[in-house]
């Protein structure tokens, strides 16, 4: 996954600005461009986070081969909680999804956060059904009937692309495949190709216009030089340009941001002057580069840059390389169906969102957004060793994978 962000985000990139592509703010004469010695600077501290994030995966690999003789005590997947939790989120989840889909919903409901993220409960379900039950006629039906809603919505990419991350992962650990085989990879590509036009081909359905719908959708099948507004590909360099205002601005956050998250819970209403989450975008803005007005895209490593400079970008790269990378064979080296192996796949979900937005999507897209799992979760801990399982040494399971 880390490696994917990097190539596309920075190394792709990289290559259309050295075969000529435009920068950011080029066409724009009220604005800053993106200069080249900026692009440089940006792209040597992606490095710089890219060989610290091996650092830390390699470190933690090592401890973890060191112990794979002992058994691992895991939690065992109990149906009865999981209907349970599913009964009681799927009704208020669908009703508030329709609602939001028909521009039903009432003013006071709408700029409520607490009441949007009822509308995801529903796919936060499914991931459980489906990690539990597989792939039955109503788990294909449920999923496809999602997938569709979200898909021609017209915003919110991420609601569709979240998911297929996910039952990709589970395809791949339950068939304890490295690979996936052609017959998954043409329609995942299908996607990838349409994605880019996807909220264009969404907005000309809601609309009922068919015949841009069609355009739109013969467009992503064609090259083309990609505006500023179309082009995910300029995350390089919105990135760069906030690195650079950084310096300019002379701000250090000390992790200012970062705690901020911890007041996410708390309405607006409440504390109407609480600290936002792109507060710290908004201190280096300029008239010419108004990033906060705008929505720039910093990635995980610019904000890690804001708080601590260099060292927060090493640091903080490291750790998650360590941390994912122990977590990770922790969690789904062995038998499937434990809880804690669809605790990790929820949270590798969203780790796109974090490499892409910084530390705030962790909490966003991986708790608040998964209410019932999370429901499900305590409710397995809290059946504590009824539902322990004491499994083997991994080092079976290692072979099935093929790393030992």
């Amino acid at each position: 996954m880390y490696i994917f962000f990097h190539v596309y985000s920075f190394t792709f990139r990289a290559y259309q600005l050295w075969n000529g592509a435009s920068p950011m703010y080029e066409e724009n004469p009220a604005a800053d461009v993106i200069k080249s010695d900026e692009i440089i600077k940006g792209l040597l501290i992606a490095d710089l986070a890219i060989i610290a994030f091996a650092l830390g995966s390699y470190i933690a690999q090592k401890i973890y081969f060191t112990n794979i003789s002992r058994p691992i005590g895991k939690t065992n997947i109990n149906k009865t909680i999981i209907l349970l939790v599913c009964l009681v989120c799927l009704p208020p989840g669908i009703f508030v999804l329709l609602q939001a889909k028909t521009g039903m919903t009432t003013a006071f409901f709408s700029q409520s956060n607490y009441y949007q993220v009822l509308a995801l409960w529903p796919i936060s379900c499914l991931y459980i059904l489906v990690f539990t039950y597989g792939w039955r006629w109503w788990t294909n039906i449920s999923v496809f009937l999602y997938l569709s809603l979200v898909a021609l919505q017209g915003y919110h990419r991420t609601m569709l692309i979240l998911p297929i991350i996910f039952f990709t992962v589970v395809y791949l650990l339950k068939n304890r495949r490295r690979w996936l085989g052609l017959g998954t990879i043409l329609p995942l590509l299908f996607v990838f190709i349409i994605f880019g036009r996807l909220k264009y081909i969404g907005r000309a359905f809601q609309n009922q216009d068919y015949s841009e719908m069609w355009l739109q959708f013969s467009e992503s099948f064609k090259p083309s030089v990609a505006s500023d507004e179309q082009s995910s590909e300029q995350f390089l360099d919105q990135y760069c340009g906030f690195i650079s205002m950084t310096d300019t601005a002379q701000k250090v956050g000390y992790g200012s941001n970062y705690a901020a998250i911890l007041l996410l819970p708390i309405p607006r209403d409440i504390w109407p002057d609480k600290p936002g989450q792109a507060d710290h975008i908004a201190e280096v803005s300029t008239p010419t580069r108004q990033y906060d007005r705008e929505g720039r895209i910093i990635t995980y490593i610019g904000e890690a840059y804001y708080n601590f400079r260099y060292l927060g970008v090493f640091f903080i790269a490291a750790f998650f390389g360590y941390f994912l990378t122990s977590w990770c064979l922790r969690s789904v080296i062995g038998p499937f169906k434990r809880i804690e192996v669809v605790a990790y796949i929820l949270f590798f979900t969203t780790l796109i969102q974090f490499y892409r937005d910084g530390a705030s999507s962790i909490v966003i897209f991986g708790i608040a957004h998964q209410i019932p799992f999370i429901a499900v979760f305590f409710l397995h801990k809290a059946m504590g060793s009824t539902l322990k399982s004491t499994d083997e040494p991994p080092v079976k399971a290692l072979r099935e994978f093929g790393l030992k």
